[in-house]
């Protein structure tokens, strides 16, 4: 992982595509698009994306330009082997797996938060990019970025997790507290474990003296 590029480490209720024939893939009523060979994938996708805008407008980072996400079978070599999903700021594009390759990639790591790959899990992957993109519009001039965007890629990756699953997952962490000291939260902590540093970085983020306002001075300020 480098700068230009955010990575998801292997760490009818579906809204409806756009109709019209100009924004072929266009999720309804966003700025987004969702390239895919998959119809009913690209609909879960615009359905976790119309599911996330509300948590990324109450942290300050809505969606403010044109993003696309595309659905592949396989990343590129530039990519960490482990990733499943990544963003890159150059192009604006968020490229995920498809869900079977996805499966197939769960398969061969101990990431995801240990648990077995799922769709909704899948899907917090998309949003976990999704925040990433969306954030990094938000950045004001010159600040340290890449730790700060993971901090808020985690924070809404667990905030748009089913309960049952978010409940499951943190229950698999019970000893790990959330980060101290904002010095804490640092990319060789990330590097170590992405995992354990979103965990740490959600709980860290629940505090009543944290929340949106904490994200609103790492847009300001970084880390």
């Amino acid at each position: 992982m480098w700068q230009l590029l955010a990575i998801g480490p292997l760490c009818l209720a579906l809204p409806m595509l756009a109709h019209a024939a100009d924004m072929p893939g266009r999720c309804q009523d966003t700025q987004i698009t969702v390239i895919s060979a998959d119809e009913a994938e690209r609909a879960e996708v615009c359905a976790a994306v119309i599911e996330a805008l509300p948590v990324l407008v109450r942290n300050g980072i809505a969606v403010n330009r044109p993003l696309t996400i595309e659905l592949v079978a396989m990343l590129p070599r530039i990519v960490d082997e482990h990733a499943f999903a990544y963003f890159d700021a150059r192009t604006d594009e968020i490229t995920v797996l498809d869900y079977r390759a996805t499966l197939a990639a769960a398969q061969s790591t101990r990431s995801a938060f240990g648990l077995g790959m799922s769709r909704s899990l899948w899907r917090s992957y998309v949003v976990h990019e999704l925040a990433h993109a969306a954030a990094a519009s938000h950045f004001a001039p010159d600040v340290s970025t890449f730790t700060a965007s993971e901090y808020i890629a985690a924070v809404v990756q667990l905030s748009v997790l089913p309960e049952s699953i978010r409940a499951e997952l943190l229950a698999d962490y019970h000893g790990l507290a959330g980060f101290g000291e904002k010095a804490e939260i640092s990319a060789t902590f990330y590097f170590i474990d992405p995992c354990a540093f979103a965990v740490k970085s959600y709980r860290h983020y629940l505090r009543p003296e944290n929340g949106p306002g904490f994200i609103a001075t790492l847009l300001q300020r970084g880390i």
